[in-house]
């Protein structure tokens, strides 16, 4: 491992297993799933490969930005349909395994409502997307707005940490990080006005 990566290792938590896989044979498989899987039952974003990845081979940022995001909505597709058929299967469970039922509430309430815009900030914001992936299925919210807020919210993060890594390297993992904690304070701010805003109107409507 080089004195770049040695750099993100202080900031990427498990970098070793990242590093190891993003050289190895089957890197693209292990993208594909991670980011796959993600959505419905992984605690670690697919940045994390993704970022090894790039910094094995920069060149191909761009395919690997595509593949996580395609990957990603792929898998918010399929945790769309366990919550809709399997969610007392197999929903429930991940919920609770993750402590996650405290957003039930919150996340009825924004899921009635724009479901695109909620999908959206979501994305941007550091909370847990499941619940909203497979409460989505499960309260039978419109699929393409779904899919489509998921989508573009995603593109967005992954392509900004793509594309930064590729241009500056590992020394601005640390920059992604506080860029993107200024970002999600300031999305969180739009979040949580849209939660109180659809729970007041809400209540008006009872």
């Amino acid at each position: 491992m080089d004195a770049e990566e040695k750099e993100v290792s202080e900031n990427v938590r498990g970098w070793e297993w990242f590093a190891a896989r993003a050289h190895g044979p089957h890197a693209i498989a292990w993208l594909s799933a991670f980011a796959f899987l993600e959505p419905i039952v992984i605690p670690l974003a697919p940045e994390s490969l993704m970022i090894a990845m790039i910094l094995a081979g920069r060149e191909r940022w761009k395919k690997y930005a595509a593949i996580t995001t395609i990957a990603s909505t792929l898998g918010c597709i399929a945790g769309y349909f366990i919550g809709a058929f399997l969610f007392k299967e197999f929903g429930v469970s991940i919920l609770s395994y993750y402590g996650l039922h405290r957003w039930f509430h919150a996340a009825r309430v924004l899921l009635a409502g724009n479901i695109f815009f909620v999908m959206l900030l979501v994305m941007l914001v550091p909370i847990p997307d499941k619940v909203f992936v497979l409460l989505a299925g499960f309260f039978h919210v419109p699929l393409l707005p779904y899919v489509a807020g998921f989508f573009c919210g995603r593109s967005v993060r992954v392509g900004s940490v793509a594309y930064l890594t590729h241009r500056f390297g590992g020394h601005v993992i640390g920059a992604i990080k506080r860029y993107f904690e200024v970002l999600a304070a300031i999305v969180l701010i739009i979040f949580i006005y849209a939660v109180l805003h659809a729970l007041l109107f809400h209540i008006a409507g009872v």
